[in-house]
């Protein structure tokens, strides 16, 4: 069976396979090593920052869910573990991508690892006196998420 290339039903597949090899051998080479570079670096610290914003967001799921019903006077471990784990995975996470993220985006992830667990752990089993303090540091732990995605918008948004 002879094919000829000129047959309309495949030109989609040779423009496809063009397209791919353009992409992958010409693209590279056209626009030059520095340019290609610049993507790939962009292309990781998007991965970078998708990953954090993830572990953010987790956390501060963590966090909504158990300010919202956090009972003054009771301890509510159920709730409380899986904050304070979702916090440990977001140190985890600044601390080794610390190196690979840009400082203004690393300032800002700085002050969510800066609010000590030691604070935290009030929440465990907040008495009524406390609940003013906690307050504030829920409205500072969502203030401070917010600006960490501002923070990463302003990077990957060209």
């Amino acid at each position: 069976m002879k094919i000829d290339i000129t047959d309309l039903n495949l030109m989609p597949f040779i423009i496809l396979i063009i397209y791919v090899l353009a992409d992958k051998y010409f693209f590279p080479l056209a626009l030059g090593k520095k340019k290609f570079i610049h993507k790939l670096q962009f292309e990781k610290e998007f991965e970078i920052y998708y990953y954090l914003w993830m572990k953010i967001a987790h956390f501060r799921s963590a966090a909504k869910n158990y300010f919202d019903i956090l009972p003054i006077g009771e301890e509510k471990s159920e709730f409380f573990d899986p904050f304070v784990k979702e916090w440990d995975d977001v140190y985890e996470t600044i601390k080794i991508r610390e190196p690979f993220m840009a400082k203004d985006v690393y300032e800002q992830t700085k002050k969510l690892i800066e609010i000590p667990l030691e604070t935290l752990a009030k929440f465990k089993n907040p008495i009524v006196g406390d609940q003013d303090e906690l307050v504030k540091i829920r409205d500072k732990i969502f203030k401070i998420c917010e600006e960490i995605r501002e923070a990463i918008r302003e990077r990957i948004i060209v």
